[in-house]
């Protein structure tokens, strides 16, 4: 369990069930510039495979509510934020940072060698978060999308016959 000067306490995703960290992670990420909405099926799919560290994950709390989430994924010495939100009421509180500087505080002393993240463009105030907290951009992402359609190459299986 992690504290923070605004009365904030973080607890592993371990001690809860799937449902329940699949609820906070909805409602984190309401209003998000992405749509995002899981059941705890598509969230253990989508997590399991990115090696989510369900002690280093955190639901974070203020009280009995809610405030956010911070999922750590983890491959040797490198932490990878794969998803960070804040419940849309407790927006623009400086949450965020707290809960980002905890996690980081928390790689530091597992003496993990980097944190990664990626972030939309377009998440300005994201952006400037990560920025504060040190954290320096290495180049932009690019997301490309391929609707097979029936006259696309990748649908014939002709072309793949010898």
């Amino acid at each position: 369990m992690v504290s923070t000067d605004a009365k904030l306490i973080a607890h592993p995703v371990l001690e809860f069930t799937s449902a329940q960290v699949t609820d906070a992670m909805n409602r984190s990420f309401e209003e998000y510039m992405v749509p995002m909405v899981f059941t705890p099926a598509t969230f253990e799919r989508r997590f399991r495979g990115e090696h989510l560290d369900a002690e280093a994950s955190k639901l974070w709390f203020r009280g009995e509510e809610l405030i956010g989430v911070v999922f750590i994924a983890r491959r040797g010495w490198t932490s990878r934020v794969a998803a960070m939100g804040v419940v849309r009421e407790e927006r623009g509180k400086q949450y965020g940072h707290q809960m980002l500087q905890a996690a980081i505080d928390e790689a530091m002393a597992r003496r993990d060698r980097s944190m990664l993240l990626e972030v939309f463009v377009a998440n300005e105030r994201a952006r400037r978060l990560y920025e504060r907290l040190g954290f320096r951009n290495e180049r932009e992402l690019f997301h490309f999308r391929l609707v097979p359609t029936p006259k696309s190459p990748q649908t014939r299986a002709g072309n793949y016959r010898r």
